[in-house]
């Protein structure tokens, strides 16, 4: 997430400078999308899979009083 943020603010900064076209911004901010839609899916898939451990082992109240 980290390098597709910098990979775009390195874009941004290009194509205000006139050294890219408007497709390599468009490249980077659709890279930059991807990544923060994989990461958004790793934290879902994180939470789900905390919340599934919990309710197997009896520990709901505990895993409620962590994500608060």
């Amino acid at each position: 997430m980290k390098a597709a943020t910098d990979a775009y603010n390195q874009k941004i900064a290009q194509y205000k400078a006139g050294i890219i076209n408007l497709v390599d911004l468009t490249e980077a901010t659709f890279v930059l999308y991807s990544a923060q839609i994989a990461y958004a899916e790793t934290v879902n898939d994180w939470f789900l899979a905390n919340l599934d451990k919990a309710t197997a082992t009896g520990n709901l109240d505990q895993f409620i009083q962590r994500i608060k």
